[in-house]
């Protein structure tokens, strides 16, 4: 093999992994009757998220070197691009930060959200990395007792209402 043959190989297989031509996030809730409330996952391509968390808050996310600030930035960019109303009320500053899992391409960040009521109405906002990209779309899955539904948000449709 040349030396130039290896460059664009090395290069192609850079890029191969460094960009991924799919632009999706994908948002869990799940009502836990058990613990009354609701656990909330989000998952996210690693590289994106970085990079819009850097664009908007001019800080590394880098979960390797600092821990404790990733976490912080993190749950900031989820509260900033994420929005939960339930029966009329904003719900979105009382979401606890729980765990995350670093897994090949993508993060999940989970959160537990206490609720003891009857679920009635939840409205939804959701724009994660719609900064970065015009084809961004973020799906959500709502699972409440028996009702189980998805939705496909995007840059030009960030809401969604679910009525129970």
């Amino acid at each position: 093999m040349t030396k130039f043959s290896f460059v664009v190989f090395f290069l192609f297989c850079i890029l191969r992994i460094a960009a991924h031509p799919v632009h999706v996030s994908v948002t869990t809730i799940e009502y836990n009757a058990e613990k009354k409330g609701f656990v909330l996952g989000f998952k996210i391509f690693y590289d994106d998220f970085q990079l819009s968390v850097y664009n908007n808050y001019k800080e590394e996310l880098n979960f390797e070197k600092d821990n404790k600030n990733s976490n912080r930035l993190a749950s900031q960019y989820i509260n900033d691009s994420f929005k939960i109303s339930i029966n009329s009320k904003d719900y979105n500053k009382k979401m606890k930060f729980v765990y995350k899992e670093i897994n090949n391409e993508a993060i999940w960040l989970y959160y537990i959200l206490p609720f003891r009521d009857n679920v009635k109405q939840m409205l939804l906002s959701n724009n994660i990395l719609n900064e970065l990209y015009p084809d961004q779309k973020n799906l959500m899955i709502i699972k409440v007792n028996d009702f189980e539904k998805g939705y496909t948000l995007d840059k030009n449709n960030q809401q969604c209402s679910v009525n129970l």
